[in-house]
C-alpha cells in the first residue's frame, strides 16, 4: 500500500511540474528601434506572467554603450551566426534592407504561423518588406521615416508658401538661394536630403524614390522603372 501511495505521489508531482520557455532575442539599438525593443519585451514578459504563459524573452540589446559595432557590423554578426547555424538566438530584430542577404537562413513563417494572424498585417507594409522569394521571413515591428523640415524664417522673408511637391521645393529653393546670394549669404543651403555615404544616405535615396511613385497606394517602384529614373534625375536637380 505504501508503494502504491508513493508511486501516485510521484505521478502527481510530475504532472504538476511547470515547464517554462525562454526565448533569446537580439536587437541593435542604433537602427531606429532603440527606444522600442526593451519596453516591448518588458510588456510581453509582464503579459506572459499575468496570463501564466510561462514564456520569458531575454533581450540582448546591442548599443553604443556596450558595443562599437556599426549597423553593417551588426548585420555581419547576424549573418555569421546564421551561417554557423548557431542556436544562440530565437528571435532576431534586423533592418529589412538586409532581408535579401539573410533571408536564406530564415524559416518560411507562412508554414509556422496561423493564417488568421498573418492576415492582420495584410494589406500593409508586410507585403513589401516581410516577403522575399515568395517566403514570409519577418514581421514589421517598427517603421523608420524621416521628416523634411522647412525654414519658416526664409519662407516668410520672401513671402513663399511651404512647398508641397518636389518641383515647388526646387523652384522655391532656387529663388531664395539666388536672393540670399545677392546678400552675400554663401552659407545658405536650399535643400539637404541627407544623402551621405552611410546606410542613412541609402535610406534617404530609397525614401526619395518612393515619394515619386504614381499614387499613395503604389508599391515601391522597380529600380529599372522610369519612375525611378525620373526620381534620380529630380534628385540631381535638387542638388544643383
Amino acid at each position: 500500500m505504501l508503494c502504491i501511495y508513493y508511486f501516485i505521489l510521484l505521478f502527481v508531482i510530475f504532472n504538476n511540474k511547470v515547464y517554462s520557455v525562454e526565448v533569446n532575442a537580439i536587437a541593435y539599438s542604433l537602427n531606429g528601434g532603440g527606444t522600442l525593443y526593451s519596453p516591448m519585451i518588458s510588456e510581453f514578459n509582464t503579459f506572459s506572467k499575468n496570463n501564466n504563459l510561462n514564456i520569458t524573452i531575454n533581450l540582448n540589446l546591442i548599443s553604443g554603450l556596450n558595443s562599437t559595432s556599426t549597423v553593417n557590423g551588426y548585420e555581419e554578426t547576424l549573418e555569421s551566426l546564421l551561417n554557423r547555424k548557431s542556436d544562440k538566438y530565437d528571435l532576431i530584430f534586423y533592418d529589412n534592407i538586409y532581408t535579401p542577404r539573410i533571408e536564406p537562413y530564415f524559416l518560411d513563417l507562412n508554414k509556422l504561423i496561423p493564417k488568421e494572424h498573418i492576415n492582420i498585417y495584410i494589406p500593409g507594409v508586410i507585403t513589401q518588406i516581410g516577403f522575399h522569394n515568395d517566403r514570409l521571413v519577418g514581421f514589421p515591428i517598427t517603421i523608420d521615416y524621416t521628416v523634411l523640415y522647412c525654414n519658416e524664417y526664409y519662407l516668410n522673408k520672401y513671402k513663399k508658401e511651404i512647398p508641397k511637391t518636389w518641383d515647388e521645393l526646387i523652384n522655391t529653393g532656387k529663388y531664395i538661394l539666388n536672393e540670399e546670394k545677392k546678400l552675400n549669404n554663401s552659407d545658405f543651403i536650399a535643400y539637404n536630403g541627407f544623402f551621405d555615404y552611410s546606410e542613412q544616405g541609402t535610406c534617404s535615396l530609397y525614401e526619395f524614390i518612393y515619394s515619386c511613385r504614381n499614387s499613395i497606394d503604389s508599391e515601391f517602384p522597380v529600380l529599372t522603372d522610369q519612375i525611378t529614373v525620373k526620381a534620380l534625375k529630380k534628385i540631381k536637380r535638387n542638388q544643383k
